[in-house]
């Protein structure tokens, strides 16, 4: 989200027992289940990790109401998710309580979770994703592009911060890490 204290991101999203730590522990922690909140980057604080939302089953409710409620305190939120293991895909923005633009799309069983609002940036990427639950011809699907890990992070790159690209860059600042969150345990 837009911000620049990960204090008051860790305190919106009820990051129980926070401890600061640095970008390595942070990163290590998030991938060990818990979440970590980033020092801020050129103005986004970042909520990392393994197990949060948005999940098939509902990603679209789940996306929608959590980026509202981030984009009225933070004036604007995004989220990027990715799972290489079933090409789970998912992008999604939303400023002052209202979702901009999202997309969200299952490989493994070709479902298009959703597809809402139009976005400059992105389409000046040139995607052409086709829904798959329109049910496409062979040609449509020839020439159809597959949203892929790859096409999230360019996502993010054009919006915003791609996590990707932080390994590159040197990011001092302490951020915070937690077990859970009472604002993603919530349905």
């Amino acid at each position: 989200m837009r911000s620049t204290t990960p204090v008051d991101v860790a305190e919106f999203i009820g990051l129980s027992h926070p401890q600061d730590c640095n970008w390595s522990s942070g990163v290590s922690f998030a991938y060990d289940g818990g979440l970590f909140v980033t020092p801020s980057v050129d103005g986004w604080v970042l909520i990392c990790g393994r197990d949060l939302p948005p999940f098939s089953e509902s990603a679209l409710a789940q996306v929608e109401t959590r980026l509202s409620l981030f984009s009225e305190r933070f004036a604007e939120a995004q989220v990027f998710a990715t799972h290489r293991v079933v090409e789970y895909h998912v992008w999604a923005r939303a400023r002052d309580g209202v979702m901009t633009r999202g997309f969200g799309y299952v490989g493994e069983s070709g479902v298009t979770l959703f597809d809402q609002g139009f976005d400059d940036k992105e389409a000046s990427l040139g995607f052409e994703f086709i829904d798959m639950n329109d049910v496409p011809t062979e040609e449509e699907l020839d020439a159809a592009d597959w949203p892929s890990e790859e096409a999230v992070m360019e996502v993010a790159r054009v919006w915003s911060i791609c996590p990707v690209d932080l390994a590159e860059r040197t990011s001092p600042g302490v951020g915070l890490a937690g077990k859970h969150s009472t604002f993603f345990a919530e349905t």
